[in-house]
Order: structure tokens, then sequence, then C-alpha cells
């Protein structure tokens, strides 16, 4: 018996989104970076705490590390819109790799400046936002689209984790 036309252009099934690798990779990334950059907010004023004594340059460079939540939102959307998301999120992580691999060298030589804890802030954060704003319309183009709310509340609820043990695993750290 000869299937209609209707019949054959039926698409098979997505598979389950833990089978679907390239959203896991995503994912599992994702977790990571935000854990490390909710690490590094809070280890970089404690460590000013701890070097300076002093809770108002703390408080700056908490203050320089939060700005570019308010500042580079906007910026970051038209960026992530029109470059591609998967190079932005690779140049974003490297940077933030680099920023606190800065941060551990002048540890290590003994010379913490608080200016450059307060620049070192400012550009691991802008550069997690980057990262997130392009981690989620990255997503769009890894699921299908019945899947899309699914995937979206997993990576709310990791965000969620990542930034509800990323303070505590940034005290540890320090």
């Amino acid at each position: 018996m000869r299937a209609t036309v209707e019949q054959e252009a039926v698409p098979p099934p997505p598979p389950p989104l833990r089978r679907n690798r390239e959203f896991m990779l995503l994912w599992s990334g994702a977790g990571a970076s935000i854990l490390g950059s909710r690490a590094s907010m809070i280890a970089y004023p404690l460590l000013v705490l701890w070097q300076t004594g002093s809770a108002s340059a703390s408080g700056l460079v908490m203050a320089a590390a939060l700005l570019p939540n308010l500042v580079v939102q906007l910026p970051a959307g038209v960026l992530v819109d029109r470059w591609n998301r998967r190079h932005l999120m690779i140049v974003s992580d490297v940077g933030c790799v680099l920023v606190a691999g800065s941060v551990a060298v002048s540890v290590l030589l003994g010379r913490v400046w608080i200016p450059q804890l307060m620049v070192a802030g400012f550009i691991g954060t802008s550069l997690s936002v980057i990262y997130l704003l392009a981690e989620r319309g990255g997503v769009r183009n890894l699921v299908a689209t019945e899947q899309l709310p699914s995937a979206m509340s997993r990576n709310e609820t990791r965000g969620r984790v990542a930034n509800l043990i990323g303070q505590p695993v940034g005290t540890l750290l320090f």
C-alpha cells in the first residue's frame, strides 16, 4: 500500500533533551561558566577585604563587578544578535579565564591592586553577560520548537543552582 504525501512529510520526533549532545554540552558548559562567574564575583571583594581591611574598597570592587549588569546588557544583546554566538561564547570564556589568571598572578606576586580588581571584576562580569545572552539565544538553534519550553526551564534551573552555590564556592576557594 502506498503512503500518502502527508504521511511522508511528517518528520521523526526529536531526541529527548538528555540525548541531544549539543544541548547537553551547551547546558553543562554554561553551568560551569555561571558558577565560575559567581565564585569570582564574591572572591574579588573578599580578596580586597583580606589585603586592605577596607570595607569601602571591597565595596568598590563589588560595585565594579556588578555594574555590567546595568550597562552591558543592551549593547551585549545587539552584539549577540549580530555575531556568531558560538564564537562569542568561546571568546567570553577565554577572556574570563585570562582575567581570573591575571588576578591569580597578582596574588601570587603579592601585588594586589584595587583598580586592577575593579577592572577585572568589570571585564569578567561583562564577558559573563555576553556569554549568557549568547547561550540563551543559541538554545533555539539546538532544540526542536516543541522542546524549547523544557530546555529553557532546564537552563533557568541550572542558572539558579549555579548562582546559589557559586558564592559559597567562591568563599571556599578564597
